[in-house]
């Protein structure tokens, strides 16, 4: 039975994994785990309410824009932390929306949120480029990824998996920080420079091959925001992409 506020899948919508491959697959280096959770660690204990202000997340208004006029969907969050940003959107909208989210380090992600007193839905771990492994084809109407595809061992395989489970009709939505490998300091698993040069998407200045993808449309803008006393700003974009026919 569908959970309303958690999106939980029923037995039959997902494949029997029995050997579980999408664990190993595409492993990061053990330092870039260390230091990725390391981060998160920090950033519970030092942000004020940055847990908190994950739950009361609201999509941006590009995407709002592109999710005004469906009526019923069925989302993925493929890569999302500890909790979902969009978790908070689909309990609004209960009965139009329902939620699955994935990450790689989702086991890691539990235990530490769960140390710090918070009672959020489990995720399901799998990387990216295992999709195809856990769910069949053609599962979402919407895959939704913030600030993850640069997280990824490969960018490309990583798309293309999420068009394999993405519905014909439906979208993929990716928020990334601009070259953030770079920002960085290639530190924890920020692997790639992703950005949106002249409508294209690309990965240290070379143009991303996006099999069976296009963008449909994108926005570039700069989020700013706080951290004790010190202001920090990104530049990021926001793009769909939709299935080629």
């Amino acid at each position: 039975m569908f959970n309303k506020f958690l999106g939980v899948f029923k037995k039959d919508d997902r494949k029997d994994c029995t050997k579980e491959s999408h664990l190993h697959t595409h492993l990061h280096t053990d330092k870039a785990v260390t230091s990725e959770i390391s981060s998160l660690r920090w950033a519970i204990e030092n942000e004020s309410q940055f847990i908190d202000n994950i739950l009361n997340a609201y999509p941006t208004v590009f995407l709002m824009k592109h999710l005004e006029n469906v009526r019923l969907a069925h989302i993925l969050d493929v890569g999302s932390g500890p909790v979902s940003y969009m978790l908070n959107f689909v309990r609004r909208n209960s009965g139009r929306f329902k939620l699955t989210s994935v990450d790689a380090l989702a086991e890691n992600y539990a235990e530490l949120i769960k140390q710090h007193g918070y009672d959020v839905p489990r995720n399901m771990t799998c990387y990216a480029e295992d999709l195809d492994t856990i769910f069949h084809p053609k599962t979402f109407d919407i895959i939704f990824s913030s600030n993850s595809i640069d997280h990824t061992v490969d960018v490309t395989e990583s798309l293309h998996k999420m068009a394999v489970i993405l519905k014909d009709d439906g979208f993929i939505y990716v928020l990334c920080n601009i070259n953030e490998k770079d920002r960085q300091g290639g530190e924890g698993m920020h692997s790639h420079n992703i950005n949106l040069i002249n409508g294209c998407l690309t990965d240290d200045g070379k143009p991303v091959y996006m099999p069976y993808l296009k963008i449909s449309d994108f926005h570039i803008f700069t989020q700013s925001w706080t951290v004790g006393e010190k202001v920090f700003e990104a530049p990021r974009f926001e793009v769909i992409l939709r299935k080629t026919s």
